[in-house]
């Protein structure tokens, strides 16, 4: 009596991309907190906590059909939700590794997103297509 597994499909590129992204995005979050109330304790406690609030809605609101487990998301969005947030938290972790000081790091960061919204065109053009 064993239960069927879902099906995972193969790993791509823009998969990887995204996965540059997003721990790229909690990096930049987190450095916003390191250094909003000037380092430091507070800084190392702001910093966490803003990771752990972002990962947090990172993976709660979830199109179904886009769970990289295959599992049913526990708050389910529309495509175009999931594609604002994720847009959203790129461009916030951005802006944190460039306010840090890391201006070619964060344009690294930025063809990496180009890239990996190029690679994963079909993924997004799916989402957009979805709705709950």
């Amino acid at each position: 009596m064993s239960e069927e597994q879902p099906q995972r499909l193969p790993v791509g590129i823009g998969d990887i991309g995204q996965f540059v992204m997003e721990l790229a995005s909690l990096i930049g979050i987190g450095l916003i907190g390191w250094h909003l109330p000037g380092k430091g304790v507070f800084g190392a406690i702001l910093a966490v906590t803003m990771i752990m609030l972002t990962g947090t809605i990172w993976g709660r609101y979830r199109t179904p059909g886009f769970v990289p487990t295959g599992r049913e998301p526990t708050h389910p969005v529309s495509g175009p939700v999931r594609i604002a947030l994720e847009l959203i938290v790129y461009a916030v972790g951005i802006v944190g590794i460039w306010w840090s000081g890391r201006e070619q790091t964060a344009l690294g960061v930025i063809v990496i997103m180009v890239l990996t919204l190029a690679f994963s065109w079909k993924r997004y053009l799916a989402l957009w297509n979805t709705r709950v």
